[in-house]
């Protein structure tokens, strides 16, 4: 019989941590039997739904930047019983919980002990409401049979303990397109892939682009993300407003194809001020793709620490600015260097490795 996992995922919109967890289960659903819990807000029920997994929705009540915990704590409690009828009524074995700053997994296994819990970690200490990422990390220690930290960078952030693991989020590659290049005067077409976010850092790399167009008048940036929010919506009008007066500038929604739109440019771009990994990064790697990232965490791993590809300092758009000089200024080696380099990320991120360490995980 197949042990039944059931998948806390805080996520209300489609999110890198969701696309992580779905394509794991993905690959494992002939191993095990998933179910998830979502919150009740969340927009993501008909995509787990239609990869064939149960949906429960619960009211979880985020904590943010100024919590209520006169709020959080009871409905914290509550929704452990909540997740606990769930997991009777369905048998469950074990539960992993997709986020450090959901604590209902610990709360309920407080409550019965006898429950295998699992938590991932994707964020590093300086996100989000970093001034309890300790406690929270204190917790996991405590709880948790296993703590999944996404990179090394975050493992360190969590702190020395047995329980934790790092497996990374690897993506499953099957490449359909060549690599275009196209410039030949120097028109460097420069990709930006990334939510509409003020973490994401494409502040920066607007300013980064203003600057390299002076010295390369017919390059081009594209910025590719979702703006789901009402935050990103106006972030995203914000960056628009910002570019006005330049030329060569494009702000576009989300892409269902991210190979095709990656080798349709030069390089890719991505400064964001804290990365616990990072999809795009590691897609630009695995597709042959130059890249450009901020030393902001797990862009660093990805990158070999700036040997694989170019790495810069974070909230500095004038390193941005001087590495895409470079880049325009020497661009074969860049790209002998990404497609080196692509053999070298098929090595060390390898999907069929990692998805051996979560079966191991599971059946513990």
């Amino acid at each position: 019989m197949k042990k039944k996992i059931l998948i806390i995922e805080n996520s209300l919109y489609v999110t890198g941590a969701l696309t992580a967890v779905l394509s794991t289960t993905d690959r494992l659903k002939d191993r095990f039997d998933f179910y998830y819990v979502i919150p009740s807000k969340s927009h993501i029920g008909n995509i787990i739904e239609k990869s064939g997994y149960k949906v429960y929705k619960i009211p979880f009540t985020e904590i943010n930047k100024s919590p209520s915990l006169l709020l959080y704590i009871p409905k914290l409690f509550l929704n452990a019983r909540r997740i606990l009828k769930i997991m009777k009524r369905n048998r469950i074995d074990m539960l992993h919980v997709n986020d450090i700053f959901n604590m209902v997994g610990c709360v309920v296994k407080k409550m019965n002990p006898g429950i295998k819990l699992v938590n991932h970690v994707r964020l590093l200490k300086d996100s989000y409401i970093s001034p309890l990422y300790p406690f929270f990390c204190k917790q996991l220690k405590k709880y948790a049979d296993y703590i999944i930290c996404v990179s090394k960078a975050v493992q360190k952030d969590v702190g020395d303990t047995a329980k934790s693991i790092v497996i990374y989020d690897v993506p499953v590659i099957n490449e359909k397109y060549p690599i275009v290049h196209k410039n030949t005067d120097m028109s460097i077409k420069i990709l930006y892939l990334g939510n509409y976010l003020p973490g994401k850092g494409q502040t920066f790399g607007l300013e980064a682009f203003k600057e390299f167009q002076k010295q390369f008048p017919n390059s081009s940036i594209k910025f590719v993300g979702a703006s789901d929010t009402v935050q990103s919506a106006k972030f995203k009008q914000q960056l628009i407003e910002s570019s006005a007066g330049y030329t060569n500038i494009e702000f576009a929604s989300k892409t269902s194809d991210v190979e095709y739109e990656m080798k349709q440019h030069d390089v890719v771009l991505n400064l964001s001020l804290s990365e616990s990994f990072s999809f795009v990064c590691l897609e630009a790697m695995l597709f042959g793709v130059p890249l450009i990232a901020a030393d902001s965490g797990g862009p660093s791993e990805i990158t070999d620490y700036g040997t694989k590809a170019l790495l810069v300092p974070k909230n500095d758009a004038q390193a941005a600015c001087n590495a895409l000089v470079s880049f325009a200024n020497d661009i074969n080696f860049y790209r002998d260097r990404a497609l080196a380099s692509k053999k070298w990320a098929e090595q060390k991120f390898n999907s069929q490795s990692n998805i051996n360490l979560m079966t191991k995980i599971y059946n513990i």
